[in-house]
C-alpha cells in the first residue's frame, strides 16, 4: 500500500500542470482564480503523502493502536497551524508567501506525520511482532487484494470531494465573491463537527472488520451502532453549537470584520443550514466507515454515482439558480442529498447484504 501511495504521485502532476485552465472553467473573478491555482499547485505535491498516511494510519488502527496516529495527527497539526501562521504572514524571519504559504505548510506536515508513522512502523517492537523491516517478493495477488477492495472506497472519496467541489466552484462560486468566502468559512468550521465522526468511522473500520474476522455478526452491528450513537450526539452537540454561535464563529475567518459583513452574513446563514443535516450525517459517516470494515467498498461508490452525480448536481444546479433559490436553494439540495446519501448507507449496513463478501478471495 505503502508503495503504491508514492506512486499515485504521478495522477497529480498532470493535473497541477493543467491548474490554470481547469479553475478557468468555474468562471471566477481572475484575482479568485490566481489563488486558487497557487493554492491547488502546492496541494498537490501532498498526494502521494496522504496515500502513504492512509496506508499507515489503517495499518494502527488494524492493530488495535488508534493512539499512535492520534499522537502523530496532533503533532503534524500544530506544526501545521504554527508554520502555515509564519509563512502566510511572514512571521520570525520567514517570507511572506500568503495563499502559497498555506499550502506548503500543509504539504510540509503532510511529509512530517508520514515520517513519524513510519519510524513507528519500522521501530524495534513493531519489527519484532509484525516483521515491518521485511521487504518480501513483490506478490501480485495481495496487490490485486489491495486494489480490489481499496479503489472502490478510494473513488467513493473522490466522488465526494469531486461533487462537494463542484457544487462549491461551480454552484456557489457563481453566487458571487461574498458568498464563495462566507460558504468556505462555514465549511471550515463544520471539519469541528464531521472530522472527529470521520476519526471514529475509521475505528468502526477496523473494529467491525475484526469481529467479522472472528465470526461474530452481531458484535459487529453491535460496535457500529454504538459508533452511530456517540457520532450522533457529538454532531448534535456541535449543530446547536453552530446555530447558537454561527455569526462569531464565520467572523473568525476575516481580518476585517466590517468590510467583509456581508459574507459573514452568508457564513452564518449556511451554518444554520447545517443544523438540519448533523444528525443524519452522523449515522451516514459511521455507516461508510463499517461497510468498509466488512470489505463492502463497491456499493458506496454506486450510491456516490446515482445519488451525487446523477441527482444531486442536476438538482443543485437547478434550484441554485439566482431567480430560484440562490444560496438558499443550494443548501436546501445539499441537505436532501445528505438525508438520502446517509439513509442508503445506513440500510446496507443493516441489511447485511455484506455478509456474502469474502475479501481474501
Amino acid at each position: 500500500a505503502l508503495a503504491l501511495g508514492f506512486a499515485a504521485q504521478a495522477v497529480m502532476l498532470p493535473l497541477a500542470l493543467a491548474a490554470p485552465w481547469i479553475f478557468q472553467g468555474f468562471g471566477h473573478e481572475p484575482r479568485v482564480q490566481e489563488l486558487e491555482v497557487a493554492y491547488f499547485r502546492m496541494l498537490s505535491w501532498r498526494f502521494a503523502g496522504m496515500s502513504m498516511l492512509a496506508a499507515l494510519a489503517a495499518f494502527f488502527q488494524g492493530i488495535g493502536r488508534p493512539v499512535v496516529p492520534m499522537v502523530t495527527g496532533i503533532a503534524a497539526n500544530v506544526l501545521n497551524a504554527v508554520g502555515a501562521y509564519a509563512l502566510i504572514f511572514g512571521k520570525w524571519g520567514l517570507p511572506e508567501m500568503g495563499i502559497r504559504g498555506a499550502g506548503l505548510m500543509t504539504t510540509l506536515a503532510t511529509y512530517f506525520e508520514v515520517a513519524l508513522l513510519l519510524a513507528f512502523f519500522l521501530s524495534g517492537p513493531m519489527h519484532r511482532r509484525f516483521g515491518s523491516r521485511r521487504w518480501g517478493p513483490f506478490e501480485w495477488k495481495r496487490v490485486w487484494q489491495i486494489v480490489r477492495i481499496g479503489f472502490p472506497a478510494g473513488l467513493t472519496f473522490a466522488l465526494d470531494l469531486g461533487s462537494w467541489t463542484l457544487f462549491i466552484a461551480g454552484v456557489v462560486g457563481k453566487l458571487g465573491k461574498d458568498v464563495l468566502a462566507g460558504n468556505n468559512a462555514a465549511m471550515a468550521v463544520m471539519h469541528l463537527s464531521f472530522m472527529p465522526a470521520v476519526g471514529l468511522s475509521m475505528g468502526i473500520t477496523a473494529v467491525v472488520g475484526r469481529h467479522i474476522g472472528m465470526g461474530d455478526i452481531p458484535g459487529a452491528k453491535r460496535r457500529a451502532l454504538l459508533g452511530m450513537a456517540a457520532a450522533c450526539a457529538y454532531m448534535t452537540l456541535m449543530g446547536a453549537v453552530f446555530f447558537l454561535f454561527s455569526e462569531p464563529l464565520v467572523r473568525l475567518f476575516f481580518r476585517a470584520p466590517d468590510e467583509e459583513l456581508s459574507a459573514v452574513r452568508y457564513g452564518a446563514l449556511i451554518l444554520s443550514y447545517v443544523v438540519f443535516f448533523q444528525f443524519s450525517d452522523a449515522i451516514g459517516i459511521v455507516s461508510a466507515g463499517a461497510l468498509k470494515g466488512a470489505g463492502d467498498t463497491r456499493f458506496p461508490a454506486m450510491a456516490q454515482i446515482v445519488l451525487a452525480w446523477c441527482f444531486f448536481l442536476p438538482f443543485v444546479l437547478w434550484l441554485a439558480q439566482p431567480r430560484l433559490g440562490g444560496i438558499h436553494g443550494a443548501w436546501v439540495a445539499a441537505t436532501i442529498y445528505i438525508w438520502l446519501y446517509d439513509g442508503v448507507l445506513f440500510w446496507r449496513f443493516f441489511s447485511e447484504r455484506w455478509r456474502r463478501i469474502n475479501i481474501f478471495a
